[in-house]
């Protein structure tokens, strides 16, 4: 997840680059790839942290021999946590950049 987004944000970056000395005028607003980039970080910046919580309650499991029914539920909703926000994160995203346009 980390190689796939950092390589998506690096094409961005490069053709961001080469779009600017294409286009030579300045626009005050960002650009698509901008914008682009700063929903990959935050999409996989909310995974790493849920994953990484998903991971220690699952290690935690694992190594317990008896765990109590809240440290099994807590590891089962942060495992639904990133497939149920991102959308949510994915809208916000739109609607802010469909009220700035």
């Amino acid at each position: 997840m980390l190689w796939a987004s950092s390589s998506m944000v690096l094409i961005l970056h490069r053709h961001n680059q080469r779009m600017q000395h294409i286009h030579k005028t300045s626009s005050p607003m960002s650009s698509p790839e901008s914008r682009a980039t700063k929903t990959i970080l935050l999409l996989v910046s909310t995974f790493v942290s849920f994953y990484t919580l998903s991971c220690i309650f699952q290690v935690s499991l694992a190594v317990i021999y008896n765990p109590a029914w809240f440290v099994m539920n807590t590891a089962a909703i942060f495992t639904g946590c990133f497939p149920a926000v991102s959308p949510f994160l994915l809208m916000s995203s739109d609607s802010s950049r469909m009220h700035s346009a």
